[in-house]
């Protein structure tokens, strides 16, 4: 309903027998919304395209479409705001293992984003090669991301995982929503595929996600687990590359196509690992990409 408060009238109509009238709202990202709002103030229709414009976070690109039916207005029972047993007694979820573990892994992970963002990952979403199909295979994605640029990291991270966290650069601050205060969230790619509660098993099928809170990022040179009781660090921005040379000189939109329906999308996550390799194009490789400075070492 974003930006509907500020939308214009366009009419009436009729949905299902009720009145309502129809509102729009086009957003900064290149969103269009509409819906029919009942005298009652409760829309009976609501549709949304997102057309992502370049450059900007947003990483979904379709329709979504919604009928409201047995609508009834009036205030509601205490009894729907009570917490459920998970919510009360169990959340967030406890992380794989006990925080202080000493259980550490080296994880290389693949961050999209827009070539005007800091080249950093604190407090951002990054995700493995698998996982970052969810987005590079999606439809349209080699529009969605013209004139993106993607980049592979390496660090170290304590596998005591925390809930995900989900993250956007906005406002020229890196901001996350959820998580568990400094522990590395971890989610199966749009939380699918099987296993129980996503950041907790292995995610073969579906490739991980990883947010990485500024609050559990390691000093330089302390260790994972050291005396501040960091959780990741290390990291280390190993190549950029250009996302267009990955679906026009590498061909991964016919790679996801014939992938689809049948995950896991191993032979196209494995162009990603390529790409990202080397530059040498008989490898498979992308040619180096002008990346932005880090906000940490521009010098003032």
């Amino acid at each position: 309903m974003s930006g509907l408060d500020h939308g214009t009238h366009m009419g009436s109509s009729v949905v299902e027998g009720t009145a309502c009238e129809v509102w729009t709202a086009s957003l900064p990202d290149g969103t269009r919304t509409a819906a029919c709002i009942a005298e009652d103030g409760v829309p009976r229709e609501f549709n949304s395209t997102a057309n992502p414009l370049t450059g900007t976070p947003l990483v979904f690109k379709g329709n979504t479409s919604l009928r409201f039916k047995n609508v009834r207005v009036g205030a509601l029972s205490e009894e729907t705001f009570a917490q459920t047993t998970a919510c009360a007694s169990n959340y967030p979820t406890p992380p794989c293992s006990a925080p202080g573990s000493t259980q550490v892994t080296t994880l290389d992970l693949y961050r999209i984003r827009s070539a005007s963002e800091p080249d950093e990952i604190q407090n951002r979403n990054t995700g493995d090669a698998l996982g970052d199909m969810a987005f590079l295979c999606g439809e349209e994605a080699g529009k969605t991301y013209n004139g993106s640029v993607i980049t592979h990291w390496r660090l170290t991270a304590s596998t005591s995982w925390g809930q995900y966290a989900y993250c956007v650069y906005r406002g020229g601050q890196n901001v996350c929503a959820g998580g568990t205060d400094r522990l590395v969230g971890r989610e199966s790619g749009f939380g699918l595929g099987s296993g129980l509660l996503q950041g907790q098993s292995e995610n073969a099928d579906c490739g991980s996600w990883f947010s990485l809170p500024a609050a559990g990022q390691c000093g330089p040179g302390e260790a994972v687990g050291g005396p501040s009781g960091c959780t990741w660090g290390e990291a280390v921005a190993l190549r950029s590359v250009a996302a267009s040379c990955l679906f026009e000189e590498r061909l991964l939109a016919a790679s996801c196509k014939r992938e689809q329906g049948h995950a896991p999308f191993a032979k196209s996550a494995a162009i990603l690992v390529a790409a990202l390799a080397s530059s040498d194009p008989e490898k498979g490789g992308c040619p180096d990409a002008p990346t932005a400075l880090s906000r940490q070492s521009i010098m003032v």
